[in-house]
């Protein structure tokens, strides 16, 4: 538990009267379970509720570690007496963090109140759970955000109708789906991890169609959110974040969303046409304004797509002219180098001056170009001679550093965080002395 309100109250008399008077610093309230058996304990969340008020609470309610021959098993006297106490404060739970044994996880669904200003719920599957459910019976809270960990879609027994955030790991693809469905305000859904992730057998026979989503956020690099995104049309989708396997233009075509923010991570079964591919997805989304990759398999070929205004179609419309996002201001990049610098440059203006709204630069709205350069095997040591094979020729770098002094934010670093231009001005300048 967080007990500076208690320290320091007990520097003098003035500040214990300050402190101790002040409601809005006894709103945060951690609770450890496993410490019920400490004496006095039980009476120290008594009394920090107390000073609390009638404010609203943000409760986390965890198990922790505790000694095995000192723990008191649930449900004896002093931790009824406790659970007692923090069921009197439920109707003033703003936000709800929990993470205890099942044994201590069915007192929540003792609660007579319905949890009213309840609106952030974040939930996590104990250690030792068999089976968490996490609220039951009459108990029906209605939260706007909610995160859980290890647990089952049919375990949560909470209200969806005004859910708009939900965060989650180790979730079954078919859970995610039901979440989907369920959850129809929804406009941020971000799913870190899946469990037991075989697509093929967790799919919906019908598509969903979810309304409102914005955000889509999907961290897991397994292939498992194949399933997902195939059983999905969102109009609302503006930011999209997932591996590098791409099979997202489908989605995009079904959908007819507009993204304008888009995060491509390193997938484990990156395709060999990843370059055609993603080429083919960009020309799908002109709406584009920031782009992130992370370890993509790319070559000169993207950046002189990059640097023309519009150019043959390879993939929506084979051979008409596109335009390639016209209106990207924002590209960050990790990735090795296998492509050559110059390309980089002609992503560029040829002078400071032709930053402007001008047809003439097809890249006229970048403001920032981030940039990442990593080993491509570990056997590369930092010293800065084993990179003279990727320094970056004088003429580039004068380039970049001209078109940086105009107002574009250029940063080209390695994967120690070392300064490129600055290693490869000093190279540069070494081999011509």
């Amino acid at each position: 538990m967080n007990t500076t309100p208690w320290k320091l109250g007990i520097v003098c008399k003035s500040w214990r009267d300050i402190f101790w008077s002040t409601p809005q610093l006894w709103t945060s309230v951690t609770i450890n379970t496993s410490r019920v058996s400490e004496q006095g304990y039980t009476e120290f969340v008594q009394r920090w509720l107390f000073r609390s008020g009638g404010l609203p609470l943000f409760l986390t309610l965890g198990e922790g570690d505790y000694p095995r021959q000192r723990y008191i098993p649930e449900e004896s006297a002093v931790e009824t007496a406790l659970y007692a106490i923090l069921n009197e404060s439920s109707p003033r739970w703003s936000r709800l963090n929990v993470c205890v044994s099942d044994q201590q996880l069915k007192y929540l669904s003792k609660f007579p109140s319905c949890l009213p200003s309840l609106l952030d719920l974040h939930f996590k599957r104990f250690s030792r759970s068999k089976k968490a459910l996490v609220f039951g019976g009459h108990m029906k809270p209605s939260p706007s955000k909610i995160a859980i960990r290890g647990v089952k879609f049919q375990d949560i027994g909470i209200a969806w109708d005004h859910v708009t955030h939900v965060e989650a790991a180790k979730f079954q693809v078919a859970d995610c789906l039901e979440t989907f469905r369920q959850a129809k305000q929804m406009t941020h859904f971000t799913v870190h991890s899946f469990r037991n992730a075989d697509p093929s057998s967790e799919l919906f026979p019908e598509a969903i169609v979810h309304q409102r989503l914005q955000v889509l956020n999907i961290r897991t690099k397994y292939d498992a959110q194949n399933g997902l995104l195939d059983s999905l049309t969102l109009p609302s989708l503006q930011d999209l974040c997932c591996s590098g396997q791409i099979t997202k233009a489908s989605l995009i075509t079904r959908s007819g969303c507009k993204i304008t923010r888009l995060d491509l991570r390193k997938s484990f079964s990156q395709p060999t046409d990843f370059e055609i591919q993603l080429l083919d997805l960009l020309e799908r989304l002109p709406s584009v304004t920031h782009l992130t990759l992370d370890y993509p398999a790319i070559s000169n070929a993207f950046f002189e797509r990059l640097s023309s205004s519009t150019a043959p179609s390879a993939g929506v419309e084979a051979g008409k002219m596109v335009e390639f996002l016209p209106d990207l201001c924002s590209f960050h990049m990790c990735c090795t180098l296998r492509f050559q610098w110059e390309c980089l440059a002609d992503i560029l203006p040829s002078h400071p001056g032709l930053f402007e709204l001008t047809s003439e630069n097809p890249r006229r709205a970048l403001q920032s170009l981030r940039l990442q350069i990593v080993q491509e095997d570990e056997t590369d040591s930092d010293d800065d001679s084993t990179w003279r094979f990727r320094s970056i020729p004088d003429h580039v770098i004068m380039r970049l550093l001209e078109v940086r002094a105009g107002g574009l934010e250029i940063s080209i670093m390695n994967d120690c965080r070392r300064d490129l231009l600055r290693i490869s001005t000093h190279s540069n300048q070494a081999n011509v002395g």
